[in-house]
């Protein structure tokens, strides 16, 4: 597991997840009490829940930081650290 940014109250992170329920390259995001879990190639929401402006933000970040986060996911699959990315500001 890797904490991979934080943001407005939001924690981002990854998990290693071979053979995990989500097929597509996807982080976990939460926000106090709720969490989701969302497709990184398109934002889409695989599971859980957050309130829509923390949904938009953490979208934002995808859009703005895909290439990284691309890199996080491959790193992360392979069993290694994941890299800190800046947040959005």
């Amino acid at each position: 597991m890797g904490r991979i940014s934080a943001f407005l109250g939001i924690i981002l992170y990854m998990y290693p997840e071979k053979g995990g329920k989500h097929n597509k390259p996807h982080l976990h995001a939460f926000y106090g009490d709720e969490e989701c879990e969302i497709s990184i190639p398109d934002g889409e929401v695989l599971a859980g829940s957050l309130p829509a402006r923390q949904l938009r933000n953490v979208q934002t970040f995808i859009d703005l930081r895909e290439a990284e986060l691309m890199l996080n996911w491959n790193l992360c699959m392979k069993g290694q650290d994941v890299i800190w990315i800046d947040p959005i500001r």
